[in-house]
């Protein structure tokens, strides 16, 4: 597996993970979004920049 697809993946379990972890009431709602919002920055920013 590439190094690209291997990020994305990391980056939707924790996104996953922390959806889960909203859903079950271990964060808060504004936790979540922190959390997604970095991953959506990452996503659309960082990750197709790389080599």
């Amino acid at each position: 597996m590439n190094k690209k697809k291997s990020l994305a993946i990391g980056v939707a379990i924790v996104l996953i993970l922390s959806f889960v972890l909203f859903l079950i009431g271990k964060i808060n709602y504004l936790g979540f979004l922190a959390i997604a919002a970095v991953a959506a920055i990452f996503a659309y920013k960082i990750l197709p920049r790389m080599k």
